[in-house]
């Protein structure tokens, strides 16, 4: 079983190839999408920009930074 995070493969673009890598293979496929990406319930707006609306707060990742 493969679940692959679709938007960091490349998203719906990407995904043909994936699948025809999986079917070469013989293993399942089922596409794995963050949570956080979908507006599903009617109780959060998509954003009214391009992307996802997800705002990273960089200085927050200097501790985990690996140098």
């Amino acid at each position: 079983m493969l679940r692959p995070e679709v938007p960091l493969t490349g998203g719906v673009t990407e995904w043909p190839r994936i699948s025809a890598g999986a079917e070469a293979f013989g293993a399942t496929l089922s596409p794995h999408f963050p949570p956080e990406l979908h507006v599903h319930d009617g109780r959060v707006a998509p954003p009214d920009r391009p992307g996802h609306g997800m705002s990273w707060n960089l200085s927050a990742l200097d501790d985990l930074r690996v140098r």
